[in-house]
């Protein structure tokens, strides 16, 4: 008799059965409360080793190691747009949050609309932001003499990793100590480790105020799951909504926590 071939559990699929499928709802709300936890003392740890590799001038392990540590601290936003979610009636957007968990480029954007240096005055400009990062392939123009562009996760992840063949040089490349030692260089006005450090500040703040306990978490939610959220929503709405969480747990400690971001999940497919 022939066998069926087994498959492996795809990730994504069971972190949504782990967290929210036959789960009580108070069970869920744990088990996120947990993972914000975890995530911030995980990039606590990997930005300690980054700066451990620059005292070292290894800038190349420093970039790589960086760029996992932004990775990191994406699934906490990403963990705070599930909160904003109806468990029940928004299962597909869920599933999709639970994709961009384990999605280089998506978890990029997260962190790039989260930094972005220009406050967004509504959704849809955030939409449009959000577009340019999950653009995976940046054609060059005819005749330009530049080459095609890969997403910035391939210049953040890889080409400080690997040995690869660039076909615009025709030659090998490989990484060096120093390679994208200029992320790190505040003369050049990058400074990427500051960004870093300041994602994570906000995060440890969102931590040491108490919102990402269970009982804040799930005020959040009731705050938030009657509304979905999309760059279609009038603007002002989506204000009155984040007003009425910051009364629910006060206008200071809110407004300086990850809890006030944009929310991005109507746009993850």
């Amino acid at each position: 008799m022939k066998s069926g071939k087994q498959l492996p559990p795809k990730p994504a699929m069971k972190l949504y059965e782990n967290i929210f499928m036959n789960i009580k709802y108070e069970y869920t709300i744990k088990r996120i409360s947990d993972g914000l936890f975890a995530i911030n003392s995980n990039a606590n740890r990997l930005i300690e080793d980054v700066e451990l590799l620059i005292k070292s001038d290894r800038y190349s392990s420093a970039a790589f190691l960086l760029a996992t540590a932004d990775e990191e601290m994406a699934k906490a936003y990403i963990f705070l747009d599930m909160c904003r979610l109806d468990f029940i009636l928004h299962e597909s957007i869920l599933k999709n949050l639970c994709r961009a968990f384990y999605g280089h480029v998506l978890k990029s954007a997260y962190v790039e609309i989260v930094r972005f240096p220009v406050e967004f005055r509504d959704l849809t400009h955030v939409k449009e932001a959000w577009d340019v990062e999950i653009k995976r392939w940046w054609p060059s123009g005819y005749e330009s003499g530049e080459p095609d562009m890969p997403h910035d996760t391939y210049f953040t992840r890889e080409l400080p990793l690997y040995v690869d063949f660039i076909d615009f040089d025709q030659q090998w490349h490989v990484p060096q100590h120093d390679t994208r030692k200029y992320i790190f260089d505040a003369d050049l006005g990058v400074d990427s480790l500051s960004k870093s450090r300041k994602m994570l500040k906000q995060l440890c703040n969102t931590s040491q105020t108490g919102l990402y306990t269970p009982e804040c978490l799930s005020s959040f939610n009731e705050v938030f799951k009657g509304h979905f959220l999309s760059d279609k929503t009038d603007t002002e709405e989506i204000k009155r909504i984040y007003r009425k969480a910051a009364e629910c747990f006060g206008f200071e400690r809110f407004n300086n926590s990850a809890l006030s971001e944009w929310p991005l999940y109507s746009f993850v497919g």
